[in-house]
C-alpha cells in the first residue's frame, strides 16, 4: 500500500478495510432511492437530494441504472451503488 509492504505485518496492524458481499441496499427501492436514502434521513432539501444523488451515481458510472431495483443489477454494480452515497457527500473523504 503506497510504498509500504504489508505482508510482513500482522493482520491487526494492516490498514485495510473489508467490503462485505451484502451491500445493505433496500431491495424495494430503486438504485437512485437507495443513494438518496441517507440524505432523506438527514433532512436534506429535496432539490439538493435529487442533484446530489444524480452526481453520486454519475461518479460511480451508474446513472443509466437509476430506476433499476438492486436485484436487476450485477454484484459489482450493487457494490458501486453502495459506495455512491459517499461519493455524493459534499466533503471529500480521506482515503488511507
Amino acid at each position: 500500500m503506497a510504498d509500504e509492504r504489508i505482508d510482513s505485518l500482522p493482520p491487526y496492524r494492516r490498514r485495510v478495510n473489508t467490503v462485505f458481499q451484502n451491500y445493505a441496499l433496500f431491495p424495494h427501492l430503486t438504485v437512485e432511492q437507495n443513494v438518496a436514502y441517507g440524505m432523506r434521513v438527514a433532512k436534506v432539501p429535496s432539490a439538493e437530494i435529487a442533484t446530489r444523488a444524480e452526481q453520486a451515481l454519475a461518479k460511480v458510472k451508474m446513472s443509466a441504472y437509476a430506476r433499476s431495483k438492486p436485484s436487476k443489477i450485477s454484484g459489482g454494480q450493487q457494490q458501486r451503488v453502495a459506495l455512491a452515497p459517499g461519493a455524493g457527500q459534499s466533503s471529500t473523504p480521506a482515503v488511507t
